[in-house]
């Protein structure tokens, strides 16, 4: 697994995230190119760049089995990235939106983490502890990328296979040289290393030296971050633990409440700008980032309405879901979606009429606090809690919810019959009630994070099969179980340079 690769965080992204420094040019010069450290307060203004500057979204969500081909009705604006991404081909652009894209964007904010790590550690022993929050932060920014990198680019996490399956590498040294000696590591230790950051990083937080707490991770994220982790895992216990740390005593304290009249009359333009606002509670944790996606509506590839009535035709509770993709697209009536994303647009100079688009990303959300605890919780047997869970989640995206619409064991067994997919979660089995609560999570899942990209993960880590196919069905693929075409292929610029490959 071991080579000498190009690393591919070493080229900063200019404040326009397309256009990069030369390899020369970054060594010269400190990885934020604003400022010299010299204080904490300038170490927090280093960490802002430790987030992924690209989105994920678009292509997560292509990928899944939310959206359909459009085409014949509508001649739909067709885009090679998105088109490779719908049928799970290599995807060969290294812009925004793309794989590549993500990957080059995790590691620069890894790399502007480990530069902030070094130079912390560098300082006299007397003033460390004057940096512990940013030390936190840092440590947290670098296990986050890492995740994100780790559940696209290998593997599910299967404690069976861990210490063999090819992960990534794990940077934790800022990069002097533009060769280094960089190695795949397996996902065990991938997973080993990121929880040694997150365990090391969360008690280091103190918010009081955040001027937004949106933009960094705050003791809420942080443990939402933490919560998700384990999940993934497969540490039923502490993904349990760090939900309740993030979830409080009044968990719909973090909740969007989507059956509220603040959020149902809204108009449109409201709706874009009030969802991805970083003064919604339940948005844990954002970023400014590079994408078009919120463009989506004109693609090929799109949300249409007979896969939303598919989605959204009912729910366990009996009751309808108040948010739900229903806004069309220049009049095309199977075209559904929900404006999520607002559009800024930077331009490139005063008077210019070029420029990048960028969105609000929604990095953490309170939304899947809750629902990776009611999944742990019926992993751990304790349905009664998970099902509470459900109901507290429910409570606020139901229309009109009432006491009908309380879930109950029974009204779960029976609407999952409903719910189309086949659960094959690697290394543990789901059976019984166990099993029927966590495909009501799933299904809670897909509802509320349309467009987000969050379906890609639950069909990869539950090894759910999906069909797609052009609209006149002549073309089709399945996305069979155990398929590698589930594991995207790393970006051609490191597998030239002599990192190794994930199997085709």
């Amino acid at each position: 697994m071991k080579s000498n690769i190009l690393y591919l965080t070493i080229y900063l992204a200019s404040s326009l995230g397309l256009l990069l420094s030369s390899c020369g040019d970054f060594l010269e010069k400190d990885p934020d190119q604003r400022a010299r450290l010299d204080s904490p307060k300038s170490v927090s203004l280093l960490l802002v760049s430790a987030y992924p500057s690209y989105s994920s979204a678009q292509f997560a969500e292509v990928m899944s089995d939310n959206v359909a081909d459009n085409r014949n009705w509508y001649g739909g604006q067709e885009i090679r990235s998105v088109d490779e991404a719908f049928w799970w081909k290599d995807i060969s652009d290294e812009n925004q939106d793309t794989p590549s894209g993500f990957w080059s964007a995790c590691y620069e904010a890894i790399a502007t983490a480990n530069h902030a790590l070094d130079f912390i550690d560098s300082r006299p022993e007397n003033e460390r502890a004057s940096y512990n929050a940013q030390y936190g932060e840092a440590l947290l920014c670098r296990a986050y990328s890492h995740f994100r990198l780790i559940t696209l680019f290998a593997k599910p996490y299967n404690p069976a296979t861990a210490s063999s399956d090819l992960g990534i590498p794990y940077v934790t040294k800022p990069e002097k040289v533009v060769f280094g000696d960089y190695q795949r590591e397996s996902v065990a230790t991938v997973y080993d290393l990121m929880q040694k950051d997150i365990e090391q990083g969360i008690p280091l937080l103190d918010e009081s030296s955040y001027v937004v707490l949106k933009y960094h991770f705050n003791t809420i994220a942080a443990n939402a971050f933490a919560s998700k982790f384990y999940l993934f895992k497969q540490d039923w216990t502490k993904a349990v633990a760090h939900a309740s740390e993030a979830l409080g005593t009044n968990p719909t304290s973090i909740l969007r409440p989507s059956n509220g009249a603040r959020y149902t009359g809204l108009s449109t333009d409201e709706f874009e700008l009030t969802y991805a606002s970083s003064k919604e509670a339940c948005n844990l944790l954002m970023v400014e980032a590079l994408s078009n996606w919120s463009r989506f509506a004109s693609h090929r590839w799109v949300h249409t309405k007979s896969v939303s009535d598919i989605i959204y035709g009912g729910t366990a509770t009996g009751g309808s879901y108040a948010l739900k993709p229903n806004l069309t697209y220049q009049g095309f009536n199977d075209l559904s979606f929900m404006p999520k994303y607002y559009e800024m647009f930077k331009k490139e100079s005063l008077g210019d009429n070029t420029g990048h688009p960028y969105i609000g990303d929604m990095l953490l959300l309170g939304e899947e606090v809750i629902l990776n605890r009611a999944e742990a919780y019926a992993m751990l047997g304790q349905l009664d809690l998970a099902i509470a869970d459900l109901n507290t989640f429910y409570s606020q995206k139901i229309t009109n919810y009432s006491g009908s619409n309380i879930l109950t064991q029974a009204k779960i067994n029976s609407y999952v019959p409903a719910i189309p997919d086949v659960l094959s979660p690697y290394g543990y089995a789901l059976t019984g009630d166990a099993l029927n609560i966590v495909k009501v999570v799933v299904d809670s899942r897909r509802k509320e994070f349309i467009h987000e990209g969050h379906r890609w993960y639950d069909i990869t880590r539950f090894n759910i099969e999906i069909t797609h196919m052009t609209f006149d069905k002549r073309e089709s693929s399945v996305l069979k179980k155990d398929d590698l075409r589930r594991v995207l292929q790393i970006p051609q610029t490191a597998i030239v340079t002599g990192l190794e490959p994930n199997p085709r």
